[in-house]
């Protein structure tokens, strides 16, 4: 049986550029066979938006790195449908950021796990975290 697995913004990146930030048990799951690992089109926005800012410690190249390796990796890009981003409006959940949002509303609707090591998402009692 297949899992399937959203990375949050910072796993995705940390994952193309310093997979050693991730916990062993991300970096396990990711890894697996049976994974299907989902990656937000928020996500490449978010990367980009940060890359764009004087100073960033994230670079254009990084968010190339990014996208150029997707396939390579066997990552799936999810595009923001309809439901997702009208869920993550209703979203009951006093976290404000958009991006995080967004990816809460993609997981629940998609029935996957979110890796990340963002402690907000525990909030949200329908979400699983796999850090």
């Amino acid at each position: 049986m297949s899992t399937r697995i959203l990375l949050d913004t910072h796993a995705l990146l940390w994952y193309d550029s310093e997979p050693d930030r991730l916990s062993a048990t991300s970096r396990a799951v990711i890894q697996r066979r049976e994974t299907i690992v989902l990656c937000s089109a928020a996500s490449i926005y978010e990367l980009w938006q940060k890359a764009m800012k004087p100073k960033s410690p994230i670079q254009p190249e990084h968010v190339e790195s990014v996208l150029r390796h997707l396939p390579v990796y066997g990552f799936t890009l999810l595009p923001i449908e309809t439901n997702h981003a009208a869920n993550a409006a209703i979203l009951k959940w006093s976290n404000r950021d958009p991006f995080d949002r967004i990816i809460a509303a993609q997981a629940i609707a998609e029935d996957c796990s979110i890796v990340t090591c963002d402690t907000a998402f525990k909030r949200l009692k329908n979400v699983r975290i796999v850090w």
